[in-house]
């Protein structure tokens, strides 16, 4: 939980550290529970199946922070890129990288969506787990993390073009729900060359 925070408040620095915290104390635990694997398995399987559960929704939390901390460096890097005409970002590869960043976070995230139900891990986690509000936004964030990863497949098309672009964005309220997602609020038409921002506009509906 403190390196998710730390990376939501764009530390990263200090989550790095917290991360790689919790990956040595995992290291130990596994060091220190794989010699009773044997024996837990023939005196009760279903508390040794749950511990190794736990080690591994360890494991799929920490991977799926670590791409994380990539990812947002990467997004501050194609931010930075679009006011800078100097910048040398290789658009197509910086967008197939963050796809494969992302869909290894979707992946990770469904992993541990189904570690975390059906009683798969021990009483005390599950527990706590389920009193979560981080665990129990994640379906919500699995649903963020797809559509992130269509918006990062279109970067080429919109950033990589060597001539000038216009784009229109629709933002939509998703409190208001329509057919197409949500209510339309605002327009935003942006003006993009070699990459580059040009201009942006914003427009509420009843400018149009």
């Amino acid at each position: 939980n403190t390196s998710i925070k730390q990376v939501l408040n764009g530390e990263i620095n200090k989550s790095v550290n917290s991360l790689n915290n919790s990956l040595k104390f995992k290291e130990m635990g596994e060091s220190l529970f794989s010699p009773f694997i044997p024996l837990g398995n023939l005196i009760s399987p279903k508390e040794t199946a749950k511990i190794h559960n736990t080690f591994s929704f360890i494991n799929y939390s920490a991977t799926s922070l670590g791409n994380l901390h990539q990812t947002y460096i990467m997004a501050e890097s194609l931010r930075q890129s679009l006011n800078n005409s100097e910048s040398k970002v290789n658009f197509s590869d910086l967008s197939l990288a963050l796809h494969s960043n992302l869909s290894q976070i979707y992946e990770n995230l469904n992993q541990i969506s189904f570690l975390g139900s059906g009683n798969k891990l021990p009483v005390f986690l599950d527990k706590n787990l389920q009193s979560s509000e981080s665990f129990k936004n994640l379906n919500k964030l699995e649903e963020q993390v797809a559509q992130y990863i269509k918006i990062i497949d279109i970067i080429p098309e919109i950033l990589a073009v060597n001539r000038t672009k216009t784009i229109l964005v629709l933002l939509q309220n998703s409190q208001v729900l329509q057919p197409s997602g949500g209510n339309i609020d605002y327009y935003l038409l942006i003006t993009l060359n070699k990459g580059r921002l040009i201009s942006k506009t914003y427009y509420s509906e009843s400018e149009l």
